[in-house]
């Protein structure tokens, strides 16, 4: 019964399965150690198949002895090193008391064949989640733990499949992998409705990874996607008047009006997509913009708040969503000095403005003479007059100007305003 070990042949791997349990394992074929608390055993060995020659050594001090059975037959041994058969106890007495219990399974008498994925579609569900059934024949592997009982040993399978996702500027592929431990067939599992058309597949376990065994992969037929997700943004186009205020906001979609918003629905990716926009005032949601557009660009040329609804339809599976945007109600604030030296500070009489429909401003010098006209708030007088720098001392200046909001009569916002401005060198 005891084999012979031919050195040459031999891959001699040492492996304490526990630090109190000095086992060294000897095989010319690949194994893995499972150990845990969740064994009952002081080490669980998967060979990837137990050939003539492998064998279990005791290198611990003691008096040892081995016991273990072989079909009907019962052995025990006294020498340091036991012959490894498959699905196999052995219990380690050291001077006479029971120490260590390991156990040993030949992987390739546990076959798993695959057969099929079928993708089974819930009407009701289908635009967030899809059920799968893998028609497969997976062996269960039973082992015998320290306390003499047959115990199941989980084995993870694979079920991975490519979606997209969305990284906040754009939808790419992403890697969907879902880690299954079966104990029966066929598997069932559900999972998320993938956001592009894939393959599933199905392979493993986890055991035959450690092995180095190549895995049997189970691919299904392409599904093509029904679910669509948004992510849907509003980008203010900014303009570059410096002495406009609020041209942007950081975290919002807001400014000074005519605000231009570029809008971009940023759905999954998917064919045949139809877009439905649409843009109104919260104070009056009947009067509304429709757009059949991806991407929409818009101008909100009064100040109020508005709602963009995003609705996007697909043959099976639609998304909404929707933005607030807010245009600001006018301002105007004149300044009363300005240097114009050169320095690239307060080199221009410039007004501070936001939500302007209209603006004039007229500059005179002390004489009543006309020095400066403007219909652009962005614009600011330099200081020259027919390119010839101007003399220091007080202008005056007339500003009439109308906003995109109203007044408490329901009129455009109305600015007349005048004053002087000192012109400093």
């Amino acid at each position: 019964m005891k084999r012979l070990l031919t050195a040459v042949l031999l891959l001699t791997i040492c492996l304490h399965i526990t630090a109190q349990a000095p086992i060294t394992v000897y095989t010319p074929d690949h194994y893995t150690i499972l150990t845990g608390t969740q064994y009952r055993l002081d080490g669980l060995i998967v060979f990837d198949r137990i050939s003539a020659g492998a064998q279990l050594n005791y290198t611990g001090t003691g008096n040892i002895q081995w016991s273990y059975s072989v079909g009907s037959d019962t052995y025990t041994s006294t020498l340091p090193s036991v012959d490894a058969y498959p699905n196999t106890l052995y219990t380690i007495k050291i001077n006479g008391t029971p120490r260590y219990h390991v156990y040993t399974i030949d992987y390739s008498e546990f076959p798993s064949t695959y057969q099929a994925i079928n993708i089974i579609e819930d009407p009701q569900t289908v635009c967030e989640s899809l059920n799968l059934e893998i028609l497969c024949d997976i062996t269960p592997i039973y082992y015998i733990d320290s306390l003499g009982q047959r115990t199941f040993l989980p084995r993870s399978f694979t079920l991975q499949y490519t979606t997209s996702a969305w990284d906040g500027t754009s939808w790419n592929d992403s890697l969907a992998i879902t880690t299954l431990t079966p104990s029966s067939s066929p598997i069932t599992t559900t999972v998320a409705a993938p956001l592009k058309n894939t393959n599933f597949e199905f392979f493993g376990d986890d055991i035959s990874e450690q092995l180095g065994i190549p895995a049997d992969t189970l691919v299904s037929d392409l599904y093509i996607a029904k679910a669509v997700k948004i992510h849907p943004k509003g980008e203010v186009i900014e303009r570059n008047a410096k002495n406009e205020k609020d041209r942007t906001t950081q975290n919002s979609i807001a400014g000074s009006s005519p605000l231009v918003v570029q809008f971009t629905a940023n759905a999954s990716p998917a064919d045949n997509l139809y877009y439905e926009w649409i843009i109104y005032k919260t104070t009056n949601p009947e009067l509304y913009q429709r757009y059949s557009e991806p991407e929409v660009n818009y101008t909100f040329k009064e100040s109020d708040d508005y709602i963009a609804r995003i609705r996007v339809n697909g043959e099976f599976c639609s998304a909404s969503d929707s933005l607030n945007i807010k245009a600001h109600d006018s301002f105007i604030d004149v300044p009363n000095v300005f240097t114009p030296n050169g320095d690239g500070i307060n080199d221009e009489f410039r007004v501070a403005y936001k939500s302007l429909k209209s603006f004039d401003i007229w500059i005179y010098n002390r004489w009543g003479r006309l020095v400066y006209h403007s219909t652009d708030p962005g614009a600011g007088w330099d200081g020259t007059i027919n390119g010839r720098p101007a003399a220091a001392g007080t202008y005056y200046y007339i500003i009439n100007a109308y906003g995109s909001d109203y007044d408490n009569k329901n009129k455009p916002m109305h600015y007349r305003l005048s004053g002087d401005c000192n012109l400093l060198r």
